[in-house]
Parts: structure tokens; C-alpha cells; sequence
């Protein structure tokens, strides 16, 4: 353990130092008046107080130490049950030779990374594997689901046409389920083989995350058993490409995982991007920023596993997030691969709010979603990881409602603004040429037209008919309706008819 020989050791030649000190300003005469007992009495206390914080933190640093290396020569306990459905002797033939097959190959291939534990499941719980693999509840297949590190449920039913396979993973570090593989195969000699490669691709390796202090863009990831060897030097748990989903882990001082303690990071993957030492090069995507370097309170473990699954179309579905049942439709979607800088056009949602997302070129895509023009959400998503995906956005319909008033209203305004300038030259030209009953006839009409007290009072009324429920897109109306006055109050002069009337006397009273 040479990081906490080292620790030791700098902790050992600290303490050293600082008695050495001591000694040496015990033997230094000195002049200066003796300290009253109280002041010494504080100043020991205070000496007390760092020596128990420098304990206190070299703890702690040898205690991550302890939990680093743990984590690099840590195995994953996995418990297999496999479930088989198939005539007569056939099923017992493979209820036989298959978890042995399974074994063999974890310990010739894997190596002791892998602790399996291979079972057939019971009756109750075959049928329920075979009914709905995804449905089934965890308490159903252990007895103690809070010891569980690796799980791992495998159906194998053999039909008219061949064999067919199901695998699910169940991870009880960051107690999340993986999704559903699938497989199949015709021969009976492919069955053995075909299934363990169907559990080596649903496995979903661990790894802690190290924050680059200079990109905010990337990480590093410690996979969990790097210390351990594999047999088969080319198996690898995680390969170019793979994507990682950060996960936050809210823990006690002794480590325990608290009630509600784990948390995905929202809208946020890590691609692997090569090798770097020991450790793995990620790139970080989000909808979010900074959404691994924000300072969190409490002991928070920042981990990530592996999502396992092909490429796949997936059906993106938009809601009004003040309530669920209101679908946004005719939204626009736009798809972006990552490190491209083309934007394509996927489509609008339909009357459901709903659009298919087809895989790109990249195994993570962003969605951009527009409407009226107004960008309203940048995620990432991966599909087929993602067979569905049900986004929350502001209605944004009641600001494009009050947008189109707004329009509508300074197209009036502008026509307005035009009469107006137009009776104004009229009538100075009158004055000028001293025509100051035709002047005076124009004035009256000019007086006649609306001013800037009606336009308010329109506003005022079309500002109560347009509101949201949404904070967010409440501030964009009032902006609207903001930006409308001012530009009332530029355009609208509410002295210019007083103005002309004070022209038009002022040349009466010269020219009686």
C-alpha cells in the first residue's frame, strides 16, 4: 500500500517537525511577560483543536485510500439465475449442461473478477421470468435485495423455429436495472455459447469518476477489479465507445448508502475516449452545466455504470410539465451527432406530442426542441438505451398566443404612426401657408385618432387574457408586453396634439 506508507510517513515527519520546533522554543530565552493562565488555557486549546483536525483530515485522506484500493481489487459477486422452458428431456439435458457451460466459461475467459453464483430458478419465479421479464420484483429473487451486488436473470425457451434467449441485469451499487437483451440461435450446439455472450453483453461494469480540473468536459473513470486479471487478455469490460451513466451516491461517515441516497445525474453521459494510465478518457454530454463539478453538501460518491444496449429507434414524448395529460404538439426536433456540427431536422411532434428518434452516426445524439423559433431544450439521448423518452418542457403555447396579439398590435400601431405623421406634415403645411381653417379642420381629425391611452388600455387588457402557469415562459410574456410599451412610448407622443393646438393659436392670434 504505497500511497498510505507515504501518508504515514508525511504524517510521522510532520509531527516530528513540529515537536522539534517546540523543544527548540522551549530552550530560546525570552523577556516577554509571562501569559496569564486563562490565555495559556486558550492557547492550548486552540493547539488541541488543530491537532485534532490534522487527525481528523489524515483520517479521512487514509480512509479514501483504504476505499480506492478496495475498489480496484474488488470483484463482482453475481448471482445468475437461469430459467428454461423446453419439452421433456431436452429441458433437462439444459438445465444440466448450460450452468456448467456458464461456469467454465467465467472461469476461462472472465477470471476471478467475477464471483458467480449460478442457480435455476424455481417454478414460481420461472414463470414469472417468462411472463414478464421486466416485471419482476427483486425481493422475488433474493431474500435480502440490500446484499445483492450483481444480478443477473436469464431465460432460455426453445420453440419450432429454434431457441430463444432474454437477459436483464440487476446492480445493487447504484440499484438500478438494466434493460432487456436478446438473442437467438437455430442450433442446439450454439445454445451454450450464445447465452454466455449474451450475459458478458448485459454485464454493466462500475467505475468511479475523477473530475479534470481544466475541461469541465471530461473525466476519468476507474473501473471497478482493475487490480484483478482476467484470463482472456482481449476481454474487456468497457471498449471505445461504450457509454457510462453518472450516478451520485449519498452516503454516512461509515460509508452506509442513506435512505434515498442514489440519484442519476440528470441528462448526462460519459462516452469512453481511450485509455489514460490505468484509467479511462470520458467525454462528459448534458443537458445541464457543470453537472459533475457542482460542490455538493454531505459525503457524495460520484460513480457511473455501463448502459448496455443496441442501437434502436426511440419515441420521444413532450408534455406540458405543469401537467402531464397536456402533450406539446407541432414542436420541432432537431437532431445533432456528437462532434458535428450539423443540425438535421427530424420532424414535428404529433397530436400526442409524440416523435420517433431514430440512431445517428454517434451512439449519443442531441435533441434540440424548437418552437416559434425559441429554443427550448438541448438534450442528450442514446436510442435504443432509450426506448422511450418522456421529456417535461413549458407550454410555450401561451407566449406564442400572446406573441401573435403582439404582432397584430403593432401592425396597427405602425399604420397609426403613419396616418398620424402624414396629418402632422398636412397640418404644418396649413400653418405655414396660412390656411389655419384647413389647418384647424386636419387637427380636429387628427385629435379623432387613437392615442397612446387607448393602445395602453388595449395592452392592459390583452396582458390579463394572456398568462401561464409557467414561470419561466410568464417572464417571456411580460417581456412581450414590456417591450411593446416602450416602443408605445417612442412612436406615440401624447403632447403632440397639444403641441399643434398651441402652433395653430399662436398663428391665429399673429394672423387675427
Amino acid at each position: 500500500m504505497p500511497f498510505l506508507e507515504s501518508s504515514s510517513l508525511c504524517g510521522l515527519y510532520f509531527w516530528r517537525r513540529e515537536i522539534s520546533r517546540g523543544k527548540q522554543k522551549l530552550r530560546r530565552p525570552t523577556c516577554k511577560p509571562s501569559l496569564s493562565s486563562r490565555a495559556t488555557t486558550a492557547l492550548v486549546h486552540l493547539s488541541l483543536a488543530g491537532i485534532v483536525a490534522c487527525v481528523s483530515l489524515l483520517a479521512t485522506r487514509l480512509a479514501e485510500a483504504v476505499q480506492i484500493r478496495h475498489w480496484e481489487h474488488a470483484p463482482y459477486e453475481l448471482s445468475i439465475r437461469i430459467a428454461i422452458e423446453a419439452p421433456g428431456q431436452l429441458r433437462e439435458k439444459l438445465e444440466i449442461e448450460l450452468p456448467r457451460y456458464i461456469q467454465q466459461r467465467i472461469d476461462t475467459s472472465v477470471g476471478p473478477i467475477w464471483l458467480p453464483t449460478i442457480q435455476l430458478a424455481g417454478p414460481s419465479l420461472r414463470s414469472e421470468m417468462f411472463s414478464d421479464l421486466a416485471a419482476v420484483p427483486l425481493d422475488h429473487v433474493v431474500t435480502d435485495p440490500a446484499a445483492v451486488d450483481k444480478l443477473q436473470l436469464l431465460t432460455v425457451r426453445a420453440t419450432g423455429d429454434g431457441f430463444h434467449f432474454a437477459a436483464r441485469e440487476y446492480d445493487g451499487y447504484v440499484e438500478r436495472w438494466g434493460e432487456i437483451a436478446n438473442d437467438s440461435c437455430r442450433q442446439y450446439a450454439a445454445v451454450n455459447e450464445r447465452t454466455f455472450m449474451l450475459l458478458w453483453e448485459t454485464f454493466a461494469p462500475l467505475a468511479r469518476l475523477r473530475l479534470d480540473p481544466e475541461n469541465d468536459d471530461l473525466v476519468l473513470l476507474d473501473l471497478r477489479g482493475t487490480k484483478i486479471s482476467t484470463k482472456d487478455k482481449s476481454v474487456s469490460p468497457a471498449k471505445q465507445g461504450d457509454v457510462f451513466l453518472p450516478v451520485l451516491r449519498r452516503t454516512t461517515r461509515e460509508g452506509t448508502l442513506i435512505e434515498n441516497g442514489i440519484q442519476a445525474v440528470p441528462w448526462t453521459f460519459v462516452t469512453v475516449d481511450g485509455a489514460q494510465g490505468e484509467s479511462i478518457l470520458g467525454n462528459v454530454y448534458s443537458g445541464t452545466k457543470r453537472p459533475l463539478g457542482v460542490r455538493r453538501r454531505g459525503r457524495v460518491e460520484q460513480v457511473a455504470i455501463a448502459l448496455r444496449g443496441k442501437p434502436a429507434i426511440a419515441n420521444l414524448h413532450l408534455h406540458s410539465r405543469d401537467d402531464t395529460k397536456t402533450p406539446l404538439v407541432g414542436y420541432e426536433i432537431y437532431t445533432q451527432d456528437t462532434g458535428s456540427e450539423n443540425l438535421g431536422l427530424a420532424g414535428l411532434t404529433d397530436d400526442d406530442g409524440t416523435l420517433p428518434i431514430a440512431p445517428g452516426n454517434s451512439r449519443v445524439q442531441f435533441v434540440f426542441v424548437k418552437n416559434g423559433g425559441q429554443l427550448l431544450a438541448r438534450l442528450p439521448v442514446i436510442p435504443g438505451i432509450h426506448h422511450h423518452l418522456d421529456v417535461p418542457l413549458p407550454d410555450d403555447n401561451p407566449r406564442l398566443k400572446a406573441e401573435a396579439t403582439l404582432i397584430a398590435l403593432r401592425e396597427n400601431l405602425i399604420d397609426l404612426v403613419a396616418r398620424r405623421n402624414i396629418l402632422l406634415a398636412r397640418i404644418r403645411k396649413q400653418i405655414d401657408s396660412g390656411k389655419l381653417d384647413e389647418a384647424s379642420r386636419l387637427l380636429d381629425q387628427f385629435e379623432e385618432l387613437e392615442g397612446r391611452a387607448q393602445f395602453n388600455r388595449e395592452l392592459n387588457k390583452q396582458e390579463q387574457l394572456h398568462h401561464s402557469e409557467d414561470t419561466q415562459i410568464q417572464r417571456h410574456i411580460d417581456k412581450l408586453f414590456r417591450e411593446t410599451r416602450a416602443v408605445l412610448g417612442h412612436f406615440l407622443d401624447a403632447r403632440a396634439a397639444s403641441k399643434l393646438r398651441d402652433e395653430l393659436n399662436a398663428a391665429q392670434s399673429t394672423n387675427p
